[in-house]
């Protein structure tokens, strides 16, 4: 039997998606990460790499000291130096390719005591530039740190493609809408043959963007804790502050990990395949469902299918644009245990009459869904939605 879950959403008042303002919103962070990545890895990088060629030279240290910004928060090294080359006298203070400051003083200051006024080192000299030099030509792990900004690179990125794709997919939906029922999927050119239906996400689909989410949230954590053990060995002290601030971020990494897992463990269920007849069923008809496992059955131990009607709403609710889903019908189709008819088996299903058809347009959109779970003996269970098409009422029972 169908529940009612309350006023539909589609009452509220719809607002128009801003396309054009979520596209230079994004674009601002994909600029901002790329200058960033630029100055903080790219150029940093190249120099390091060109100074491959560089030649060795002795130099004389002529004063060290730290560095603090104007806040006093972040530190740098500046050891100033003189050598000689082509028998010309040079002078420099770069210590390394990274010009950005950071925290943590004690780490900057071992860097100075290497390096006491009056003392002798070692520098690499540009042959083709003899006044630029350097005294550590090494990457270290400030390279990595500054991988930070590809985080505003791949929001700013993705949410540019979102939001111009988006707009397109919305625009090309309307223009396909077929006329007096806007947003409504016309009957199929043979209504009563079967379909088989497909999956919203498949097991391989579901581990792929679980495993992107993990990566990438771990990559970036993984940064600012190599970052904090680096300066508790290099002398900084233990990072208890930074270690408290991290462990909730490190806390979600691990549960992505687990999920992760979970998903690569689902590639090894049984997979389910639908079959419907007829393949576009009306509002207050009736449909065959058949469903077939394949793979590892001997898993099933439980088989669950429901057909779920829900609506998602974009409107306004104050000065902000909002999407809502409620779900306005739900009608159990199979529970069962019994061995054989858990992997294959075929039932009826009635599509309740008062409710709303298959819908999609720009602000709203009715969605429903065969919802199928199937219990294993060892978890993660088999569930999968299988999108359908619900039309309206015939003709001949008052319907549109």
């Amino acid at each position: 039997m169908a529940r009612s879950r309350g006023k539909p959403l589609s009452l509220a008042t719809p607002a128009k998606t801003p396309w054009g303002c979520l596209a230079l919103f994004f674009s601002i962070f994909l600029v901002a990460g790329l200058v960033m990545l630029w100055f903080l890895v790219l150029r940093p990088a190249g120099r390091i790499v060109a100074a491959r060629g560089w030649e060795k030279r002795d130099c004389r240290v002529l004063s060290s000291d730290v560095v603090a910004s104007s806040d006093g928060d972040t530190f740098r090294p500046r050891v100033r130096y003189s050598y000689v080359y082509d028998g010309k006298l040079y002078e420099s203070d770069r210590y390394d390719f990274f010009e950005a400051s950071s925290s943590g003083r004690a780490g900057k200051q071992a860097i100075v005591d290497r390096y006491p006024p009056g003392s002798d080192a070692t520098c690499w000299v540009d042959p083709r530039q003899p006044s630029e030099a350097v005294l550590d030509r090494d990457p270290g792990l400030f390279l990595l740190i500054g991988l930070f900004p590809l985080v505003f690179v791949a929001v700013g990125g993705g949410g540019f493609a979102w939001a111009v794709f988006g707009a397109r997919k919305r625009s090309s939906r309307a223009a396909a809408a077929p006329p007096g029922v806007p947003g409504s999927p016309g009957p199929p050119a043979d209504p009563w043959s079967p379909v088989e239906l497909k999956p919203t996400e498949t097991p391989a689909k579901a581990l792929g963007c679980s495993l992107l989410a993990t990566l990438f949230w771990n990559g970036i954590v993984s940064l600012f804790v190599g970052f904090a053990v680096y300066g508790w060995l290099h002398g900084e002290g233990p990072p208890w502050g930074v270690g408290l601030f991290l462990l909730p971020f490190v806390l979600v990494g691990l549960a992505l990990v687990w999920k992760t897992f979970d998903a690569a463990r689902a590639l090894f269920n049984p997979v389910p395949a639908l079959t419907l007849t007829p393949g576009a069923v009306r509002l207050g008809a009736r449909a065959v469902v058949s469903w077939r496992f394949t793979g590892r059955t001997a898993r099933l131990q439980q088989l669950r299918i429901v057909l779920t009607g829900h609506e998602e709403a974009t409107y306004r609710r104050g000065t902000d644009s909002v999407t809502d889903k409620s779900v306005f019908a739900s009608v159990p189709v199979v529970l069962t245990a019994d061995p054989y008819g858990v992997v294959q088996g075929d039932a009826e299903v009635l599509v309740p009459a008062g409710c709303v058809p298959t819908f999609d347009a720009e602000h709203n959109k009715v969605v429903w869904t065969l919802d199928l779970i199937g219990e294993t003996l060892r978890k993660p269970r088999v569930e999968a939605k299988f999108p359908i098409v619900v039309l309206p009422l015939a003709p001949e029972r008052g319907g549109v």
